[in-house]
């Protein structure tokens, strides 16, 4: 690289950071104001408004319980059989290899971890679930059809 080359780049560089440095008058800002969640301005609603409003939040609070609680029952029986299985696998293995106990204190361990793993993964999809059907609910509340 020639000397000449060499300084028209930094020429070019300087030029760019003393560009970049210059403060921007507010009429040429071009970005919107974020506003903290405090100093948001509230948006007025009226009193059928605020009924809706509690009446869509009255209707996700079941469907979310709803969902919850088939959840629950789900994973629990998933979890119990899960568990069981688990534990009878582990226990065959224990009586092929001829084990002096066949139940033993870490094969107990590893069924309960199945079991609670199995519980979780069906709570997670029934709250994933519910959040689906209340998004839904709020969509058509909101816009006055289904989002399909």
């Amino acid at each position: 690289m020639s000397i000449g080359a060499i300084n028209s780049v930094n020429a070019v560089t300087s030029f760019r950071a003393a560009e970049a440095t210059k403060p921007i008058a507010a009429s040429e800002q071009v970005m919107p104001r974020y506003y903290e969640a405090a100093e948001m301005p509230k948006e007025k609603k009226g009193f059928f408004n605020r009924l809706k409003e509690g009446f869509i939040n009255i209707r996700k609070f079941f469907i979310t319980t709803g969902y919850m609680i088939g959840g629950t029952i789900k994973g629990a029986a998933v979890g119990a059989v899960g568990g069981a299985a688990t534990l009878g696998a582990l226990a065959l293995k224990n009586t092929a290899k001829k084990a002096p106990e066949v139940l033993t204190k870490g094969n107990k361990a590893a069924a309960i971890a199945v079991g609670a793993g199995l519980l979780a993964i069906e709570l997670v999809k029934a709250k994933l679930n519910a959040n689906d059907r209340g998004a839904d609910l709020d969509h058509k509340w909101h816009t006055g059809h289904d989002r399909n």
